[in-house]
């Protein structure tokens, strides 16, 4: 019987699965067929319908109203304050105004294009298309006009509509088609100047509402924030988790493609992208945690001069300079020395002077040597003859030098009283040359001896 719940209960599941995706497609059909008929409309008023409306009418003259007020001040609990229901108003029209722009572009180049299909592809930026649509309008000659489109354009790009425009496959409109793309321009650029009007006194503001929230992101991107997020005090009951995919894009990518990073606003804020690429992520687990502890303390009207705020902003400066620090390179250290003893060498300088006394000599190397285009000496005995080299060469500039370890020595005995400056003969003024006695110094110790102890006698004393 469990088993059957359990079957009965997964079949349940499936159903509400395919339900809920059947649901999700069938809402990106009407919006693709929404924004398919937007195109398709013939007048831009049919389509856009923000800006005449009277709830964006309200928003603008309720800022013009507070706008003309110096300061700001918020009595009691800040979701009941008037002002503070009009910042977050207002914000959350801002974002109606991106979407409202950009389908307006859109049906000004689907209908711009019958007269200029190049300009599209000129100038990129939605806001100077419509400029530039609106000052060219049905002319043909651009060259007049280069003047006036290089303040809105670059001096290149101007050149390029100019001279793009002889040679244009487009038609001339009508009057009525040139009223409507006239009027859809200026919806674009009066949606624009909302947008700014807006955003300039939500900044204003929003220094006062959050102070500290302000000061760790800016007041540009603390105060969409706050809207998108529903107010302050909706901000602060929200995980940190939560506040990086805080007005993120929904993209629709190919195939199983999904995009792993939440870029809301928080991602293009000016303290994350001061970051590397690589470690933005991190830095935005690091801020959002600071971000919801800010939008707790201003909540609650704690810190209103946003001392708190500043205190953040200095630890996330300090953490994110230190994340986007390079690793340390470590330092190649080499092996350390064996502890091994020294072992015993067998030899020592018995072996070492054995070595000496048979290794080869001078006189052998210059032997083994031979003279480049000389005859080399040679030495005959009995049937045999053996080259000596270069032996007796004079060719040589230096005279071959003889290590001192192999030549040959005579014993010390030999050597003794025997100098290299010394010599067996001597000169006398009487004989000439004379051969003297090698045995000197035995003659001269035995005359001493016979000239002092020669009649001495010796005596005995007599031991008691």
């Amino acid at each position: 019987m469990s088993d059957l719940d359990d079957l009965l209960a997964d079949l349940a599941d499936e159903v509400s699965e395919q339900e809920e995706n059947d649901g999700v497609d069938e809402e990106m059909l009407v919006a693709t067929e929404e924004t398919t008929d937007a195109v398709d409309a013939d007048d831009i008023s049919h389509i856009a319908k923000l800006l005449p409306s009277d709830r964006m009418q309200s928003v603008l003259r309720q800022i013009d109203q507070y706008a003309s007020q110096v300061d700001m001040r918020i009595l009691g609990i800040i979701e009941q304050d008037p002002e503070y229901q009009l910042i977050v108003k207002a914000n959350n029209i801002s974002l109606e105004v991106d979407d409202e722009l950009r389908l307006v572009t859109k049906w000004l180049q689907e209908h711009y294009a019958v007269r200029f299909p190049e300009l599209e592809k000129l100038v990129l930026n939605p806001l100077d298309y419509a400029k530039c649509v609106r000052m060219i309008g049905n002319q043909e000659d651009l060259v007049p006009l280069t003047s006036k489109l290089n303040t809105i354009v670059p001096n290149a790009t101007s050149m390029s509509i100019a001279v793009t425009a002889t040679t244009t496959d487009g038609r001339l409109l009508t009057e009525d088609e040139l009223r409507k793309i006239e009027r859809a321009c200026d919806m674009a650029i009066g949606l624009d100047a909302a947008k700014a009007k807006i955003i300039g006194y939500v900044t204003s503001r929003i220094t006062i509402i959050a102070p500290n929230l302000s000061n760790i992101v800016g007041p540009s991107t603390a105060a969409k924030v706050v809207g998108q997020a529903g107010g302050i005090n909706a901000l602060a009951r929200l995980p940190a988790c939560n506040v990086p995919s805080i007005g993120k894009k929904q993209i629709a990518h190919v195939g199983f493609a999904r995009s792993n990073v939440n870029q809301g606003y928080l991602y293009f804020s000016p303290l994350i992208q001061s970051v590397p690429e690589d470690v933005r992520v991190q830095a935005q687990r690091m801020v959002s945690g600071k971000l919801v502890l800010a939008a707790r303390i201003d909540a609650g009207n704690g810190s209103p001069a946003g001392d708190k705020g500043l205190v953040f902003h200095e630890e996330l400066e300090k953490k994110l300079e230190k994340l986007s620090e390079p690793p340390e390179l470590k330092d190649v250290k080499a092996l350390a020395a064996p502890d091994d003893p020294a072992k015993k060498r067998r030899g020592g300088k018995k072996v070492r002077k054995a070595k000496e006394k048979y290794a080869i000599t001078e006189l052998q190397k210059l032997r083994n040597r031979m003279a480049f285009g000389k005859e080399e000496a040679e030495v005959s005995y009995g049937d045999d003859t053996e080259g000596m080299g270069m032996v007796g060469s004079t060719s040589s500039i230096r005279a071959p030098t003889i290590d001192k370890r192999t030549r040959a020595k005579l014993p010390k005995a030999k050597m003794k009283g025997v100098g290299g400056m010394q010599s067996s003969l001597s000169f006398s003024s009487v004989q000439g040359i004379e051969l003297p006695s090698l045995n000197v110094d035995a003659l001269k110790k035995a005359q001493s001896d016979n000239k002092w102890f020669k009649s001495g006698t010796y005596t005995q004393l007599n031991q008691k």
